[in-house]
């Protein structure tokens, strides 16, 4: 099995790690990282079909080489890009992380959604359904667990962002998309002034931490006595999961994350299993690779 990924910000030791962990589980496999051609990295060159055609050009030149394609980067919201016919619950969430080779046809599909879902449903039990999320970061990763949220039946959101225009806008759409779910905004700013009613805190900020951000949750504050802290990937953000800890809440970490997007990639796209705890130690042991 050949593989690759499709990013503007490649998760390439990750994959390797990966790739490795597959050898040992007896998955013959070979992962070979994608180089994109400079134009593609540049998301404004997508502003016109004429770019988009020519991506989609590469794309199909790239499955001829591959069994299986994982997308990162901004690709994952630019589902568009990759096919016109996707699963329903992509139509809702309209985030992908990979391409899915099934009987010669390609699709798109969202593992970390599944991924988090099999997570949560292991400390569901502890946790007030009634009670509201706050959301850091507007972008694909929050939208996918969020989505999954609901999925489990949780229904009151508030998003925060340093940029109030990307939440606003998150808010909007998934309006337009969860009419039984109530979405809220809170600036940056105002986060240390909300109460303690959440029981869940999710960050779904991939890049470093702004110092902006890292003030305004490290505090807690709103977080119940027995609160959840999740984070989506494992970066500098780490600073916050080692706070929430310190605080005695329970924390689903950056590493444990894609640990499980990985492994369930592995057995639901490879039909395959591998060692779920060797994997997040070979994680782990990298965490400055950039996931």
């Amino acid at each position: 099995m050949k593989w690759t990924e499709i990013s503007d910000s490649p998760h390439t030791k990750r994959f390797e790690l990966l790739s490795e962990e597959l050898k040992l589980s007896g998955i013959e496999n070979s992962f070979v990282a994608t180089e994109l051609p400079a134009e593609f990295r540049d998301p404004g060159f997508f502003s016109n079909e004429e770019g988009c055609d020519q991506f989609r050009s590469f794309v199909n030149q790239i499955k001829l080489k591959y069994d299986q394609i994982r997308v990162g980067g901004f690709f994952r919201e630019n589902i568009d890009l990759f096919s016109h016919e996707y699963p329903a619950e992509l139509m809702q969430i309209r985030v992908l992380d990979s391409l899915v080779k099934s009987q010669d046809r390609w699709w798109p599909r969202n593992q970390q959604f599944h991924a988090f879902i099999s997570v949560m449903i292991h400390e569901i039990k502890k946790l007030d359904f009634s009670a509201p999320i706050l959301v850091v970061g507007a972008n694909a990763d929050s939208k996918t667990m969020i989505s999954a949220l609901i999925k489990l039946g949780f229904s009151h959101f508030n998003i925060t962002d340093i940029n109030s225009e990307k939440s606003k806008s998150l808010v909007s759409e998934l309006k337009r998309c969860y009419f039984s779910s109530r979405f809220e905004v809170t600036e940056i700013g105002y986060v240390t002034q909300l109460s303690n009613i959440f029981s869940i805190g999710v960050n779904g900020i991939s890049a470093d931490l702004d110092e902006t951000t890292r003030m305004a949750v490290i505090y807690f504050n709103f977080l119940i006595k027995d609160g959840f802290w999740i984070e989506s990937t494992a970066r500098a953000t780490s600073v916050l999961a080692e706070e929430a800890k310190s605080f005695g809440f329970s924390v689903w970490s950056g590493i444990d994350m894609i640990s499980n997007l990985d492994f369930i990639w592995v057995q639901s796209v490879l039909k395959g299993n591998i060692d779920l705890a060797r994997l997040k130690e070979s994680y782990s042991h990298n965490n400055g690779f950039k996931p």
